[in-house]
């Protein structure tokens, strides 16, 4: 609780960027922010020079714990989304989608009417009869 009241606290920093980084595998992507740069040792031995080692906290979903994972930075795609959006998108299991975000609802396509039917498809109503008068 006292991790996401510090983050959503105004002026805090904790959380600079939302992110997208593969984990727990290639292809399944999870939601992140960055919270920093790596413990120094932590760059020398993962990294050495090659590359810039990032913090990304992992939350859950519900909130209530998440991963510490540590990420070359070249491994990591930022969205363009506000650190606010992340934590709602996250908290809410991503139900809770920005408004400029959402999907487009579009109607189905109506059932079609009995005179609307290919003329080679038998009614419904006539094969449920037929079928009846089998048994």
């Amino acid at each position: 609780k006292q991790i996401f009241e510090t983050v959503l606290a105004k002026k805090s920093n904790a959380f600079r960027e939302v992110v997208a980084i593969q984990y727990p595998r290639p292809g399944v992507w999870s939601l992140g922010f960055i919270t920093g740069s790596a413990h120094p040792e932590v760059q020398v031995k993962l990294a050495g020079e090659a590359d810039d080692i990032v913090n990304v906290f992992i939350p859950c979903a519900p909130p209530t714990a998440g991963y510490l994972a540590m990420v070359p930075r070249r491994e990591v795609t930022v969205l363009n989304m506000t650190v606010e959006d992340g934590l709602k998108l996250v908290m809410s299991g991503g139900i809770v989608v920005p408004p400029d975000r959402r999907p487009t609802l579009v109607e189905s396509p109506a059932e079609p009417d009995d005179e609307d039917r290919d003329g080679d498809q038998p009614d419904r109503k006539v094969l449920a009869a037929a079928s009846r008068s089998k048994r």
